[in-house]
């Protein structure tokens, strides 16, 4: 095999047409004009033979390998490879700092690094007459689609590496389908770092993974630098109607919980901020499917919170299939209306009628607790959110801000319905 550094950028290996890069060709024998398995051509490099022997300094480049089946080519790993199937391979330094004398050393026939790796590491590879190809990740799904096939051609030749890399690009998307979130959808942004508030953006595929784990993404634009400004999340997170979520990288809750910034914001008081390791975002092969899953688990166990019951307080018993709604009238409904005034929903004082009032006050608690359902009728899950100490009181109790007469209010016991008079709203 030709040993050169074989730098190639995006804009090569996924052959998308911008100025000055160079093209990814094959070879066709002048004799019997077929296309040849090899000599692959990038740019003015040649690869001659299948690798044996690959070394892989990120964390990316080693996902999308994997996911083509070329793990056991791997003979050389930075920290940042954590993939299981790498697990007994050898590390050399990390993906921003690869102990690139180390890797010259194995003699390897092929490196992949990131495309954003260090011009001194570059160079003291090259000098070793290294080859290298330089990755950069994939912005959507045909990028992605030629990147697998143009690393495939290199590994298993024009021919059959072609075909391998459609499958195995494939493969994955049509997993990702599989794990694509059938729940309701929420808002929310993904954030790196919060000092210079890099975000995921929707010009990149891990906006493609946010949305199949159901999430809406609010990050359209950013500055030139690609940061996220808090200001916008701020707005997003006063929005009624919907939840809002702030997902960012492992060990930066604690940084987004002390800033003056997010202080006072629904994301801190509900409890709507997720950790996701960035790796799920990331990667583009095997990893972005369990990124999917990972992900709207993370949500919906976010979501699942649910606290101290507090039905033997308020004198009821749930069970599956109960509901309440207009015109039901019983000692369960005196109780649901005593829980919704001591969270400060009912603008009226409690009967034990299920009128609109309550109907009403029923709706604004599913909407602000993000329930299923937000229709004002008090199914199961309403009335287990209702009643427990995780259900999300009113802001500014409506009494309040209505100026209504507030009754002196205290835990009910409730009684038997033959016990009690109901009275309509």
């Amino acid at each position: 095999m030709l040993r050169k550094i074989l730098a190639i950028s995006l804009c090569a290996i996924t052959l998308a047409a911008a100025a000055g890069c160079s093209s990814f060709s094959t070879t066709i024998d002048k004799f019997t004009g077929k296309q040849e398995e090899y000599p692959v051509n990038v740019g003015h490099d040649t690869i001659t033979a299948k690798p044996q022997r690959v070394a892989v300094l990120d964390d990316n480049a080693a996902d999308i390998l994997i996911a083509c089946g070329y793990s056991d080519k791997i003979v050389a790993k930075t920290k940042d490879c954590s993939q299981e199937e790498l697990k007994n391979v050898k590390e050399y330094g990390t993906d921003a700092n690869p102990d690139t004398a180390s890797v010259n050393n194995l003699n390897p026939d092929v490196v992949f690094t990131a495309d954003s790796i260090k011009y001194s590491d570059y160079k003291a590879m090259k000098d070793s007459d290294t080859a290298v190809l330089r990755i950069k990740p994939a912005s959507d799904t045909e990028e992605l689609k030629l990147l697998y096939k143009n690393l495939c051609r290199v590994m298993e030749g024009s021919i059959t590496g072609e075909r391998s890399g459609e499958e195995s690009v494939n493969k994955v998307l049509r997993s990702m389908e599989a794990e694509k979130s059938k729940n309701n959808v929420v808002k929310g942004c993904y954030l790196f770092k919060l000092d210079d508030k890099s975000a995921v953006t929707t010009d990149m595929f891990a906006n493609t993974i946010l949305e199949y784990a159901g999430v809406q993404n609010i990050a359209v634009d950013t500055d030139q630098n690609g940061a996220m400004p808090i200001s916008r999340i701020i707005a997003a997170d006063k929005q009624e109607g919907f939840a809002f979520y702030v997902l960012c990288e492992k060990g930066l809750k604690a940084k987004i919980l002390q800033s003056d910034e997010f202080k006072g914001s629904n994301v801190i008081n509900k409890n709507r901020i997720v950790e996701i390791p960035s790796v799920y975002l990331t990667r583009q092969g095997n990893t972005a499917v369990q990124g999917i899953k990972y992900i709207e688990d993370r949500l919906t166990k976010q979501k699942e919170v649910k606290g101290k019951s507090l039905t033997e307080d308020y004198g009821v018993e749930l069970y599956d299939g109960i509901s309440y709604s207009l015109e039901d009238q019983d000692y369960v409904v005196l109780a649901l209306q005593q829980r919704l005034d001591d969270l400060g929903y009912l603008p009226i004082n409690p009967t034990g009628f299920y009128g609109d009032s309550t109907a009403s006050a029923v709706k604004e608690f599913q909407v602000n607790n993000e329930l299923n359902r937000r229709d004002g009728v008090a199914d199961y899950e309403t009335l287990e959110r209702l009643f427990s100490t995780a259900a999300y009181s009113r802001a500014i109790p409506i009494k309040e801000s209505t100026n209504s007469t507030v009754q002196s209010q205290g835990q009910v016991q409730a009684t038997e319905p033959a016990t009690f008079e109901v009275t309509a709203e």
